[in-house]
């Protein structure tokens, strides 16, 4: 007799856990679809329109949703579920990410025991201590990204200061644009100075100020002392840049994420390189000019521990699809803003 499937009551939990993961702007970008026997995984079209601008390619937020598939696999190890993801299984539904099959098997313990640190994992937009991670950690997290099929690429000292300028002129180049300042604009709540490097008594004048104003210099200067200090940078990379590519690149950057964790080691976001296509291009040269940079990552242990970011209720995130008439139920709702969700800012860009 086969084992049974795991049921509705159980994915729904999983899908629970899943939504820790990171994204840019807090956006939480997936939507889950539930059957008692898989998940199905998809871009969240309403979200993604709210940041045409910022993510023109939805980059970003696919990265995101692969972030939320790893941290599904995670929890479905812990509760001794096998995963066997299909990733972009409909060439006709561009959106539609993955679909994981369930089923009772097999499971990494090492890798279920990353469940145990899905709650601590922080995003870090401050300080980090000088202290250097510990031995040999850099290594294994380059491990485990080649595990998901990435790279992560150490920064060596002699780079810092290239880097730092990449990121510079790249913040420069987003906060010129108007466009992308109304955007961000737009995903702003009053606890805004939560999130993106603006400190001080500025910070509670900005939800009116990033419309109008040229807030590049200032950021700039931010982001570049913030990654000159860090104990530890890396770049991710895959070898394409596509959906698939982008799938695998949230992979890895959650799984480094939990990993560090483990070792209460944090991470923090510095993308504007990755934004910007001629700094970029740039970015890719500074690092063996293999592969296509997704992320730069700061890694150390903070300063000040930020307290976790606020979730969209699960129900808003969830389909559930169950029994052979096909009912659906727990419709997602419409939109981040509309659904009056505390949102803040992630800082994964």
């Amino acid at each position: 007799m086969s084992a049974p499937a795991p049921g509705v009551a159980t994915l729904r939990e999983l899908v629970a856990r899943a939504t820790s993961a990171p994204s840019p702007h807090n956006a939480q970008p997936w939507h889950w679809t539930i059957h008692p026997d898989r998940v199905e995984l998809a871009l969240d079209s309403s979200v993604a329109e709210r940041l045409d601008v910022n993510d023109p390619d939805r980059r970003e937020l696919v990265i995101s949703c692969g972030a939320a598939l790893l941290t599904f696999r995670v929890a479905a190890a812990q509760a001794l579920f096998e995963t066997r993801p299909e990733i972009l299984p409909d060439p006709g539904r561009p959106d539609l990410l993955a679909v994981v099959a369930v089923v009772p098997g097999a499971v990494d313990s090492a890798f279920a025991t990353l469940h145990d640190v899905v709650a601590r994992r922080r995003t870090v937009w401050g300080a980090f201590d000088p202290t250097p991670l510990p031995p040999g950690l850099a290594d294994r997290l380059g491990v485990e990204a080649l595990v998901e099929g990435a790279r992560l690429v150490a920064v060596g000292p002699g780079e810092r200061d290239s880097l730092a300028e990449l990121v510079e002129r790249a913040d420069r180049a987003r906060y010129a644009d108007p466009r992308r300042r109304a955007e961000l604009a737009g995903w702003i709540t009053s606890r805004w100075a939560e999130g993106p490097p603006v400190e001080g008594e500025y910070a509670g004048q900005v939800p009116e100020a990033v419309p109008h104003q040229d807030l590049g210099e200032r950021i700039a200067a931010h982001d570049g002392r913030l990654l000159r200090d860090a104990p530890h940078l890396a770049v991710l990379s895959t070898p394409g840049d596509d959906r698939r590519s982008w799938v695998m690149a949230g992979q890895a950057l959650q799984r480094v994420l939990l990993v560090a964790a483990e070792h209460r080691i944090f991470g923090g976001f510095l993308n504007a390189s990755c934004q910007i296509p001629p700094e970029r291009t740039r970015l890719r040269d500074l690092v063996s000019g293999r592969g296509y940079p997704q992320v730069v990552l700061r890694l150390g242990r903070p300063v000040n521990l930020p307290p976790a970011t606020s979730r969209r209720p699960v129900g808003d995130v969830v389909t559930v699809h169950s029994g052979p008439d096909g009912l659906r139920r727990g419709q997602l709702v419409v939109s981040p803003r509309e659904a009056g969700a505390d949102f803040t800012e992630d800082v994964l860009g």
